[in-house]
């Protein structure tokens, strides 16, 4: 148990995994569903970024290479 102040390396880590494939929204893989745009016109990978980063500031992101599109909206939506 820790007693004082809390640190930036006492809080959890955030970690969004963003590196599928997303065979179950597109089997041919032609559209990637994190880059699909909601009602409001902002990705479904800004606003997944932006809940996590609000909830725990530094969260990082996970992508497979060659998806600078999908890193972009993720970075915009406040993980690294």
């Amino acid at each position: 148990m820790q007693s004082g102040p809390l640190i930036d390396s006492d809080l959890p880590a955030g970690i969004l995994l963003a590196a599928g494939y997303g065979r179950r929204f597109d089997p041919g893989g032609a559209r990637n569903k994190l880059l699909q745009a909601l009602p409001d016109g902002r990705t479904v990978a800004w606003h997944s970024a932006r809940t996590l980063a609000t909830a725990l500031p530094g969260a990082i992101a996970v992508v497979r290479p060659g998806q600078p599109e999908l890193e972009r909206e993720l970075s915009e939506g406040g993980c690294t």
